[in-house]
């Protein structure tokens, strides 16, 4: 797994789901940076693979930091109904933790399997990128007018634009006359 998320630019939001037969159960005390207060169940022998996946790609364990009933926590069900554990998992980018609204699992779905479907909300918060004094200058390449021969031709253009502006102005028609000669046209 390592292999293929270590080419992922690390300001990409990186979100994986994985079912690792690991339980995080409920004590955060294991690894608190990685592991939300809400896990369900004991921990397991098998917890190291999410935890190591997290700590190795700055992630969270998105199925531990929201607190819900139960029955909305556990991923998996035993064949027979008895047992039920949270064995499937949600990560994401630590620095995009704050996008992460939700995760659960639902039962009741008809897949075909053992497992529930797990849901999950997230809401993208972006922000608009500032543009700089450079971004400007490269907007407007005003080095150019440098030569002489650019100004002389940026100057007349300039002015045929403003003399058409200014006939424009002159113009005596008033909007009653101008919207007569369209309705006759």
């Amino acid at each position: 797994m390592q292999a293929v998320t270590k080419d992922i630019p690390k300001h990409d939001v990186l979100c994986v789901v994985c079912d690792l037969n690991a339980k995080v159960g409920a004590d955060c005390k294991y690894c608190p940076e990685v592991l939300g207060p809400h896990g369900l169940g004991q921990i397991n022998e098998n917890v190291a693979l999410p935890v190591d996946l997290a700590l190795s790609n700055d992630n969270v364990v998105g199925g531990t930091l929201f607190e819900h009933k139960n029955v909305h926590k556990y991923t998996w069900t035993f064949p027979d109904g008895s047992t039920q554990k949270q064995t499937d998992h949600f990560l994401i980018t630590r620095r995009w933790r704050t996008s992460l609204l939700d995760v659960l699992g639902y039962r009741g779905v008809d897949a075909q399997s053992d497992h529930m479907l797990m849901i999950t909300h997230i809401q993208m918060k972006l922000r608009a990128q500032k543009k700089t004094l450079q971004d400007l200058k490269k907007l407007y390449d005003t080095d150019k007018l440098q030569d002489q021969k650019i100004c002389i031709d940026f100057c007349i253009s300039l002015w045929n634009k403003f003399d058409a502006l200014a006939d424009e102005a002159n113009d005596s028609e008033t909007v009653e006359e101008k919207w007569e000669k369209i309705e006759s046209a």
